[in-house]
């Protein structure tokens, strides 16, 4: 299915959803420590116990939050590999021959296989508005 690519190609779009969640991860850490560094009703010292006890259960309660968009981000990666650079290149036009020569090089999966998480939100909203 993917005999286009060579192995080092899906090690680069690997590398680039790692590369994605990661900072998507760190920057989501920063968010909630800062809005559990903020609250003022409580003393220095319960600040530092919830914030302890919440960077334990950080990681399990992110990837629950997340493994959805995550999922839809490999999906739509390997998508945009299995399509190839060529066909990119046709559909999307000048966007593709713009990217940066390392995403070209993988049928751009790692630059815009990220959509995959909006993608999941889209479904999400279109899935609740079904429901009711």
């Amino acid at each position: 299915m993917f005999d286009h690519l060579s192995a080092q190609d899906l090690y680069v779009c690997l590398f680039g959803i790692l590369m994605f969640w990661f900072f998507r991860f760190s920057s989501d850490k920063d968010e909630i420590d800062n809005e559990l560094s903020i609250d003022k009703d409580i003393s220095t010292a319960e600040k530092q116990t919830r914030l302890r006890d919440f960077n334990r259960k950080w990681i399990r309660i992110w990837i629950l939050y997340k493994w959805d968009n995550i999922f839809c981000h490999i999906l739509a990666s390997l998508l945009f590999l299995y399509l190839g650079e060529e066909n990119l290149e046709a559909w999307l036009g000048d966007i593709a021959t713009r990217l940066p020569q390392g995403a070209n090089q993988i049928g751009s999966a790692a630059v815009i296989g990220y959509f995959g998480s909006f993608i999941a939100e889209g479904l999400k909203k279109l899935i609740k508005l079904i429901k009711t």
